[in-house]
């Protein structure tokens, strides 16, 4: 039964992986595991009729899929969390940027924000005053 699977739907399923996640190399992954998936359950598969196993394959490699996204997203997440008290800050600074005269926040934000030396400040600020 996995070898008539294989040969009447792979090349559509991996069409339909590709499509998902525009990754070829992904497709093809996620195309393996829904087989490998096929194979652990072919008691299943057996029990349905012929009309319903391509829509176990898509329904399956679609829930690989989301459930690749959702590793990605948590990892994300985890990522995010080690660094939000400083995109905070940057936020707050920011704001209170907006409170300055504002030739001092031009030259705070050149110098802290955007990380300008002291020695370039001085050269433009030296040329502004020539013009």
């Amino acid at each position: 039964m996995i070898d008539l699977l294989y040969s009447k739907y792979y090349s559509e399923l991996l069409r339909f992986c590709v499509s998902l996640s525009h990754d070829h190399a992904f497709a093809e992954d996620t195309v393996q595991e829904t087989y490998l998936r096929a194979l652990a359950n072919a008691d299943i598969l057996n029990d349905l009729p012929e009309e319903k196993w391509r829509a176990w394959l898509y329904r399956t490699a679609k829930n690989i899929f989301i459930d690749h996204l959702r590793r990605l997203a948590k990892r994300h997440d985890t990522v995010n969390d080690t660094v939000s008290e400083d995109d905070y800050s940057s936020v707050i600074v920011q704001m209170m940027c907006q409170y300055l005269p504002e030739n001092e926040r031009v030259l705070f934000q050149l110098r802290y924000l955007q990380a300008i030396t002291q020695q370039s400040l001085g050269k433009c600020l030296t040329y502004r005053r020539l013009r």
